[in-house]
């Protein structure tokens, strides 16, 4: 079982944009799989919205899968928060976050995850004696991965 509190990754990037901008990008499945080292894209099943879902692909290593996401917060051009898979029993549980200062753009994108069905849950199960080191890894993957694609899409806009 993951721990709890469920554990959270982090990161964060200002942009040199607007808002509607940062915005528009963000919230663009191909272009955060464009940058993602995990994420490899998806597509709206439904118009974003509260309650839209979409399906994403994701790959680590030789190893990818897909999933169903369903929008549980979407405030725009605030806020974009979705739950992985089942919305009740999430394997995960993201959220991007949009702030304007000095005429900038800041992006803080959370990711909690479980703690429902997941890799993470699998691997905890299956070395239930390693849980602060897997848990730890995967955190730190995660954020660096958020991290990476922030960065990359900042490197687009930015030109």
């Amino acid at each position: 079982m993951i721990p709890t509190p469920l554990p959270v990754a982090t990161a964060e990037v200002t942009f040199a944009a607007d808002l509607p901008t940062v915005w528009a990008a963000v919230t663009d499945l191909e272009l955060m799989g464009r940058y993602s080292p995990e994420f490899e894209g998806g597509e709206w099943l439904d118009p974003p919205r509260l309650g839209a879902r979409f399906r994403g692909r994701n790959r680590r290593g030789d190893r990818g899968w897909e999933t169903v996401s369903t929008v549980v917060e979407y405030d725009a051009p605030h806020v974009f928060a979705w739950a992985v898979n089942d919305i009740d029993d999430p394997a995960a549980t993201w959220r991007i976050e949009l702030t304007v200062a000095d005429g900038h753009t800041a992006v803080t994108q959370t990711a909690t995850l479980g703690p429902g069905p997941s890799g993470l849950r699998r691997a905890i199960e299956r070395y239930p004696d390693r849980v602060d080191e897997i848990v730890r890894n995967r955190i730190e993957e995660v954020a660096a991965n958020m991290q990476a694609t922030l960065e990359g899409i900042r490197s687009q806009l930015e030109g």
